[in-house]
């Protein structure tokens, strides 16, 4: 024999009393925190309990009338559950395409711009986005940005002004990556310059310059990265410390780390245009870079590659230039190694030769190599530990670092 539904009145005494109270078909009262409704269902064999919103928000009439909807959807063999997220994630779409580039913009800078201590840096940033990007985009909904509306803006300047194109390229990539965080953008970023490399040809100019950070601010860029609670700063951090390349760090393997000597042994295959055993480069390892290799054991264990996404793949290149912009840096990393070259010749008295090594670039004769192969691997060292403690602190003013236990040239 079917209960009698409960009536205003003694759905109001009951909410008195903590529990779950049967009030009609499929719908009860959840009084143990507060008061709610439940919609109660059965599905694939399991029960299923679904919120209707609190009580008395919502009266015992209009609780009924959304059961009574709900419980058709299960009756023809739909999960209630599952069709509301579908309908929230339609509706947050409708808000999304609502949302112009030019708001997204303005609020990405509202948010991060104030954080960017080169005032020069956050002119740069809206200059170029009033002089290229918001003409083109501006009042266009974010959710409508593709790569069709990015070529548009980039193929006037792409080569003419190969630099400037770079950047605009990477600060709309930053706000629509701000609107994907933030719900307005539904999709992965058009602005990737992967997907973007084969509707505007090659760059002769990016290939060949590399913007790098003046020696003087390092310090700052490496404190900020510390701080920075992203997946590129780690191995930014490590490339900048070791002078070698993007992708010799990216590719970086546990197999090639000989923690107890203190060195990183780059194969031959993984450099850059090298052919032959002999071209192998041994990194001296410097305490920070020791330290960063201990996280990231802890963080992805010590088999394959050192630095990956937490879904085991490698990493892009781009992560560790976005996290520079993020940072409200220009600069490539890349251009780390530019950094390291000027601060080994303008601050330390380390001879040439040991530093052209330290940055894997051939020196002398066959002979002449062999020959300096393992005597200058201490040499390096002490460099690349200079280079470390350097690093570590911002001193624009800081001593010329002398070749230890020999002096200088």
């Amino acid at each position: 024999m079917r209960r009698a539904d409960l009536t205003e009145r003694q759905v109001a005494s009951l909410a008195k009393k903590p529990g779950l109270h049967w009030v009609s078909k499929n719908l009860y009262l959840d009084t143990r925190e507060g008061a709610s409704w439940i919609f109660r269902y059965m599905l694939d064999g399991g029960a299923h309990y679904m919120g209707l919103g609190a009580y008395p928000d919502y009266t015992l009439a209009e609780a009924r009338e959304r059961a009574r909807q709900y419980r058709r959807q299960a009756q023809h063999g739909a999960d209630p559950i599952a069709e509301r997220r579908a309908q929230r994630a339609a509706a947050r779409l409708e808000r999304a395409k609502a949302r112009t580039f030019r708001q997204c913009a303005g609020d990405y800078l509202k948010a991060n711009e104030s954080s960017w201590k080169n005032a020069k840096h956050r002119q740069q940033w809206r200059n170029t986005l009033a002089t290229y990007v918001l003409p083109v985009l501006g009042d266009l909904p974010i959710q409508q940005v593709d790569e069709a509306c990015i070529v548009r803006v980039l193929l006037p300047i792409w080569h003419e002004k190969s630099e400037t194109a770079r950047r605009v390229r990477m600060r709309i990539q930053t706000i629509i990556e701000w609107a994907i965080a933030s719900k307005f953008f539904i999709g992965d970023n058009p602005a990737k310059r992967e997907r973007l490399k084969h509707l505007l040809g090659a760059q002769g100019d990016v290939v060949k310059h590399h913007t790098a950070t003046p020696y003087e601010q390092i310090g700052d860029l490496i404190a900020k990265l510390r701080k920075f609670d992203g997946i590129g700063a780690l191995p930014l951090e490590f490339c900048t410390l070791t002078a070698t390349r993007t992708g010799e760090v990216l590719g970086a393997d546990w197999s090639e780390i000989d923690r107890s000597a203190r060195i990183w042994t780059i194969p031959s295959a993984r450099r850059k245009g090298k052919k032959g055993k002999e071209t192998s480069l041994i990194v001296p390892l410097s305490d920070r870079c020791l330290e960063i290799l201990e996280t990231m054991a802890k963080r992805t264990g010590k088999i394959g590659l050192i630095f990956r996404s937490p879904e085991g793949r490698r990493l892009s290149e781009n992560t560790l230039n976005n996290t520079l912009t993020r940072l409200g840096h220009d600069e490539t990393t890349h251009g780390m190694r530019s950094t390291f070259r000027d601060w080994a010749g303008d601050r330390t008295n380390f001879p040439r030769d040991v530093v052209e090594m330290a940055l894997g670039h051939k020196v002398g004769n066959e002979v002449e190599r062999a020959y300096r192969r393992g005597s200058a691997l201490e040499k390096r060292r002490q460099l690349m530990n200079a280079w470390d403690r350097f690093c570590a602190v911002p001193v624009i003013d800081a001593e010329v670092v002398s070749l230890a236990a020999g002096g200088g040239r």
